[in-house]
């Protein structure tokens, strides 16, 4: 097999894992959050509170579509909109304490969900899924700083 019918093979079945994951982890969080909805959570909880336009970017989606979700998840009480004190005419999204306790249970049930996976291959498969994600880091690190 050639290296292009390879690599074809490979992103094919890394976006299906990456499908089927989301599929269970949506099915066994019982919110029936899109994951663009469980994405811009996980980001406002690393970050605290963002602006639209750096959501927009984070998440690769215009700013309409963050507005868009923002809007739902207010509506759920998970983010509120906060002005800046110094320039009210900036406006951050940040999670509520709410969208706090989902975002912590969604992340319990992805670790339980990889746990459950994990458990299922041996030892030696494991070793080397961490050697080949250690490595598949490490080059994409590298690409960046060559074209950085």
């Amino acid at each position: 097999m050639e290296l292009n019918d390879q690599t074809n093979e490979l992103y094919a079945l890394f976006k299906i894992f990456l499908k089927k994951i989301g599929e269970e982890w949506k099915s066994r969080s019982g919110d029936n959050l899109p994951l663009s909805h469980i994405r811009m959570l996980t980001v406002l909880q690393r970050r605290e509170k963002e602006k639209v336009a750096e959501l927009a970017d984070c998440l690769h989606v215009t700013p309409g579509a963050i507005t868009g979700i923002a809007d739902k998840l207010i509506q759920r009480g998970y983010v509120e909109r906060r002005r800046d004190e110094t320039d009210r005419r900036v406006v951050y999204l940040q999670l509520t304490e709410e969208g706090q306790s989902a975002v912590k249970g969604l992340d319990s049930i992805q670790q339980q969900l990889y746990a459950d996976i994990l458990a299922r291959l041996d030892m030696q498969d494991i070793e080397h899924l961490k050697r080949i994600f250690s490595t598949m880091i490490e080059l994409v690190d590298s690409t960046n700083r060559k074209q950085g």
